[in-house]
């Protein structure tokens, strides 16, 4: 019979299984943890999260191994002595969760798998976190809608066939419960019910919504029946979203903090998409410069973040204002003071080579900018 190739949640490896066990529940051969087969056939995952020209990768930290499985049905009854303990290393997902399962998880992102009833009740829909989903911050934040469409396709692409009505305003959203924003969110046309229901996600003002959520459904017109697919490319809004769930200390959400703690979130990856393009056109790292933080220069607006401000890497200052750009290396002095004018912070800071006064900055960025320094031993003496 031909088999097809499934992770385990509990221990990563790698197991064969007939396809004949498509959706069952299994007892992995090496670690005896039981888990339910996602109904994802190895087709469909490559068509949409890609291909791997080698099943060997690492996932979670973990170098996989490629076992031949000799799995049985996870049945009380055949279980045998030592399989209830490796159960119950995690807890189960919620009661009102049951088939919520995790597909995939690589460098594309998680992957997702659930039966569509659960779109039916706020719970799921609810959770994908109300910060950015590409940079992560909780300000100047607009809804998007996950769009589960016969195909697996980046959510934002479709949303100008699908949502049908205006979205509500992103700050009166920050203050309602996700019921109330649920209600006042339009439903998604031409797609069958329940996965026709509003499932926001946030992207702030600076970054596109492109590819940040991608979805698919799998539904019975007739009877709502079927299966939902929820990719989510970054990781770090994936564990937030299970967490929302309630789904701390299961398989799942174990399996993805494995994964952050083993790729944490670099300082770059947290700034919005507009100001990476912004900043790469005055900071150009040197070989093995790594990037720390950014503070930008508030007597600009904030539409023009990345323009102008400092940098701070493991082996520079660089700041950027109008029309002049200064670098400090590491091993220089540097006196930085601040003080407060006319309600705004102004920064001013001095080099052997060069000074730069009265820079505005805020109480966020300033702090930022103090804990780069001191992190990375910067030779900086504050007034």
């Amino acid at each position: 019979m031909a088999s097809r190739r499934v992770r385990c949640p509990a221990c990563a490896v790698i197991l064969e299984i007939p396809h004949g066990f498509r959706g069952s529940k299994v007892v992995c051969s090496c670690c005896q943890g039981r888990f339910r087969i996602p109904a994802l056939s190895d087709a469909e995952i490559v068509d949409l999260i890609g291909h791997r020209d080698k099943d060997d990768t690492t996932v979670a930290g973990t170098s996989t191994r490629e076992i031949t499985a000799a799995l049985v049905e996870a049945r009380q009854s055949d279980a045998k002595p030592g399989q209830a303990q490796a159960d119950d290393k995690y807890k189960p997902v919620p009661a009102e969760l049951e088939g919520f399962t995790l597909a995939r998880l690589d460098s594309n992102g998680v992957l997702f798998e659930f039966p569509a009833s659960l779109l039916a009740g706020t719970v799921l829909r609810g959770a994908l976190p109300r910060c950015c989903m590409r940079c992560g911050t909780k300000g100047h934040l607009q809804p998007h809608l996950a769009i589960f469409a016969h195909h697996m396709t980046d959510s934002a692409s479709l949303e100008v066939q699908f949502v049908d009505g205006p979205m509500i305003d992103g700050q009166d959203a920050m203050n309602m419960p996700i019921e109330e924003v649920l209600e006042k969110l339009p439903s998604v046309k031409r797609v069958p019910s329940p996965a026709n229901l509003p499932m926001p996600y946030w992207i702030c003002d600076q970054c596109s919504p492109s590819n940040m959520v991608l979805a698919q459904n799998d539904i019975d017109r007739d009877t709502g029946a079927g299966a939902c697919r929820l990719l989510l490319p970054i990781l770090w809004r994936a564990e937030k979203f299970v967490l929302n769930l309630g789904c701390d200390g299961t398989a799942i959400c174990e399996e993805i903090r494995k994964a952050v703690q083993d790729h944490p979130e670099e300082p770059w990856d947290s700034l919005a998409g507009v100001v990476q393009q912004r900043l790469r056109q005055w900071y150009h790292p040197h070989k093995a410069e790594r990037f720390v933080s950014y503070t930008p220069d508030r007597s600009h607006g904030r539409s023009e973040d990345g323009v102008y401000g400092v940098v701070v890497s493991n082996r520079r200052l660089i700041l950027n204002c109008d029309r002049r750009h200064y670098e400090s290396e590491k091993g220089e002095p540097i006196e930085l003071s601040f003080s407060m004018q006319g309600g705004q912070l102004r920064l001013t800071t001095k080099t052997p080579n060069w000074t730069v006064k009265n820079q505005v900055v805020d109480k966020a960025g300033l702090e930022r900018l103090r804990r780069a320094l001191a992190n990375e031993n910067f030779l900086t003496t504050w007034h």
